[in-house]
């Protein structure tokens, strides 16, 4: 989870109805062409790598936690650019 704390498995148990709204909200977004700034965040999580120097920055591999919400929209996007 990100920093909206929303586990996907969330909007996956949504009932239809609750899943169309979502749909009506990100295509709405998507045509005005802007997204909420907390769903540009995210929490970044250094993971050390193995067998390197943990007292620089490059013994450190970065992960970053993304909004559920912007990572549902993308899947989206990423959706409709594949079909085309």
């Amino acid at each position: 989870m990100g920093p909206d704390d929303i586990p996907f498995v969330f909007i996956q148990n949504l009932p239809f109805k609750a899943k169309e709204i979502l749909l009506k909200i990100n295509n709405e977004l998507l045509i005005q062409g802007t997204l909420p700034n907390h769903w540009k965040q995210a929490i970044v999580v250094p993971i050390p790598k193995n067998g390197q120097d943990l007292h620089t920055t490059g013994g450190y591999r970065l992960i970053s936690l993304l909004n559920t919400m912007s990572k549902l929209i993308e899947n989206m996007v990423n959706h409709r650019l594949v079909y085309s």
